[in-house]
């Protein structure tokens, strides 16, 4: 049976707020992002490591975040 390749896209808790920042995105706890991000992030990155089959820099340009994510696939 196939099974699915999960890639997480790692990036640190300043890039991810500055991503958010002025989207429509509601708040997940109603605090600001510079709180809010880097909390949640702190609580969820171990979660989505563990599940991942490969973690990629997503501050990496969009090319070698592809070729990161496809070098391992199976």
């Amino acid at each position: 049976a196939e099974r699915a390749f999960l890639v997480s896209l790692d990036a640190p808790a300043d890039v991810l707020a500055a991503r958010v920042a002025g989207s429509d995105r509601p708040s997940l706890t109603g605090a600001p992002l510079t709180d809010e991000v880097p909390e949640v992030l702190a609580r969820r990155r171990g979660a989505y490591r563990s599940l991942a089959d490969r973690c990629v820099d997503a501050t990496l340009p969009l090319q070698a975040q592809l070729q990161g994510a496809l070098a391992s696939r199976p």
